[in-house]
């Protein structure tokens, strides 16, 4: 997959909006009952930290993303791994990591359970902890439910 977008003219010390993403997945069968898919992702743009109305006219923001699922049967194991850079003032940083397990209970109702830390950084001024770098954990229990 392949997405682009411009956007007009800005005021002064702004630019137009310039973004670009490119990602794809592929999935192996490993047996009749086991699947493996492996996916990732590139997103660049000239909006400060992805922000559209704050598009400078220096500085770029990135992100990168790999991920992989195995699934057999009705349960689903997956995990994943982000980077990120923010270019501008100040300029952040960013990586995390999340892993996840999930149960297909029917075709209706789908539970995953998982958990995820990201890891910020920034080059001036620090986070609400007092420093320039900052980590956070999260669980979550995501419930899909089709009607």
């Amino acid at each position: 997959m392949f997405a682009h977008a411009d956007g007009g003219t800005k005021t002064a010390g702004h630019e137009g909006l310039t973004e670009w993403g490119l990602g794809s997945e592929i999935d192996y069968n490993v047996t009749d009952d086991l699947k493996l898919a492996i996916g990732g992702g590139y997103r660049r743009s000239n909006a400060y930290s992805f922000d559209i109305n704050n598009v400078l006219a220096s500085g770029q923001t990135s992100s990168a993303h790999l991920s992989a699922t195995l699934s057999t049967g009705a349960w689903i194991v997956g995990g994943e791994y982000g980077d990120g850079t923010a270019e501008g003032a100040p300029k952040l940083g960013v990586d995390g990591v999340s892993a996840s397990v999930g149960y297909v209970f029917n075709a209706n109702l789908q539970a995953t359970l998982g958990w995820q830390q990201l890891r910020y950084d920034r080059d001036a001024g620090t986070f609400y902890n007092g420093a320039p770098r900052i980590r956070m954990d999260a669980a979550f229990l995501h419930l899909k439910l089709h009607i």
